[in-house]
């Protein structure tokens, strides 16, 4: 069995090797981030984060930091994802897109608990009216929001829709996440670092289940090919 054919697109190669790259490298940056976690080098960095966002508080900023960091709780993203769920079954056939969705987002709540408890990361404060409870790294909204909001503009881009209209709607996905990171510190539920290592888990956790989806039915027609001739 040939893992590499002539007449396979150099292109679907190109992004093979491009999705392996970001497993790889999202995975060594992690560790890097635990690495600094364990050794305490980061906790300046944390706390000058936090106390930079904490000089822009007000009552307006208190306001979207507790809207964001709901949009970003479990309640929401069960609430969007059902929506997201009927949408996919609706519109034509939206299979595997409702196979990756599932296993992105069940997995990768069970991928964050495991590092949660194979951490055991204290959090800078308790707080159960925002989710903060338990463990710290990674943050849970950070990598929930990583792979939903993520999945999201997956399929915004693979929907081909016009330049300007992905464009738009993919910012609006990207400054959700980034809002929901930032509104877990703001709100002292997670420290600067917990949040950039839930980012980048999430990121890895996504880009290997599309990097799957994507490719298994890609290889399984030219494996069947290969193995009739």
């Amino acid at each position: 069995m040939k893992l590499f054919r002539r007449d396979v697109p150099l292109k679907a190669y190109a992004y093979l090797l491009i999705g392996i790259a970001m497993v790889v490298s999202t995975l060594w940056l992690f560790a890097e981030i635990v690495e600094e976690v364990l050794e305490s080098e980061i906790l300046l960095w944390d706390k000058l984060v936090y106390f930079t966002l904490q000089s822009y508080s007000s009552y307006g900023v208190d306001v979207l930091m507790y809207w964001l960091t709901a949009m970003g709780s479990g309640m929401s993203e069960v609430g969007l994802s059902v929506a997201l769920l009927l949408w996919l079954i609706v519109f034509g056939n939206q299979r595997r897109e409702i196979y990756l969705f599932l296993i992105a987002n069940a997995g990768g709540l069970a991928f964050n608990l495991f590092l949660k408890y194979l951490l055991q990361r204290p959090r800078p404060s308790i707080n159960a009216d925002i989710g903060a409870v338990g463990y710290s790294l990674p943050s849970g909204h950070a990598m929930g929001a990583m792979i939903f909001y993520g999945f999201m503009t997956y399929l915004i881009i693979r929907s081909q829709r016009g330049l300007w209209t992905s464009t738009l709607l993919s910012a609006i996905m990207v400054l959700f996440i980034l809002g929901i990171g930032i509104s877990r510190i703001y709100l002292n539920a997670h420290y600067a670092s917990d949040v950039l290592a839930g980012f980048v888990a999430g990121s890895f956790w996504l880009v290997a289940c599309i990097l799957a989806l994507e490719a298994r039915p890609f290889y399984r027609k030219y494996w069947q090919s290969e193995k009739n001739s």
